[in-house]
């Protein structure tokens, strides 16, 4: 039992001796990437500083998620609505999840990110014609499902706009703003 603990004892050794090690952390880039000088021993004859590119690790910050729910009720409208979501940097993920359900007109939606620019966009239209027989009616609702997640979301308020045309319907918006630890990894 000895040796064996001495064994392993000197080959932790030699892999330190080896490879050299560094304790510490440093503040990461925009991109959450970062550069960490080594010095230690290396395998040429004499020491020299080793570059390291990695990601920061994440410490003392607990796993949160924020979810919120919003229902906008069209009736024969015609006029744009807007929900703005207030991104911080205390979110490393945001998921937005939109459902749409109308029966009359149609509905653009957007998705637009603090630089003001459209990341995402879908439209939902009723305007399929039907032809009918004798003492028959129909109904018509047409659903549309939309979803997109983004890992380090850009800081400010991003907007989802819906813009209806005569529409008669309601989009439902969930959407989670989360802190998720080790993310980058």
């Amino acid at each position: 039992m000895k040796n064996s603990m001495k064994i392993s004892a000197s080959i932790m050794a030699m892999l330190f001796v080896i490879t050299g090690f560094c304790f510490g952390q440093e503040k990461a880039t925009k991109k959450q990437e970062k550069v960490i000088k080594v010095t230690g021993v290396s395998t040429t004859t004499k020491d020299e500083a080793i570059e390291v590119v990695g990601f920061p690790l994440e410490q003392n910050k607990d796993r949160i998620e924020l979810k919120r729910n919003r229902v906008l009720n069209f009736k024969n409208a015609s006029k744009k609505s807007e929900v703005i979501i207030n991104v911080t940097s205390d979110q490393n993920w945001l998921d937005l999840r939109i459902e749409s359900n109308f029966n009359t007109g149609s509905v653009l939606v957007e998705i637009i990110d603090p630089d003001g620019v459209k990341i995402g966009t879908y439209t939902v239209k009723t305007d399929e014609p039907v032809e009918l027989g004798e003492n028959t009616t129909t109904t018509e609702y047409v659903n549309a499902k939309f979803g997109k997640d983004f890992r380090y979301p850009k800081k400010g308020e991003w907007i989802v706009r819906a813009l209806p045309t005569s529409a008669t319907g309601w989009i439902a918006l969930d959407f989670t703003q989360a802190y998720y630890p080790g993310l980058n990894r």
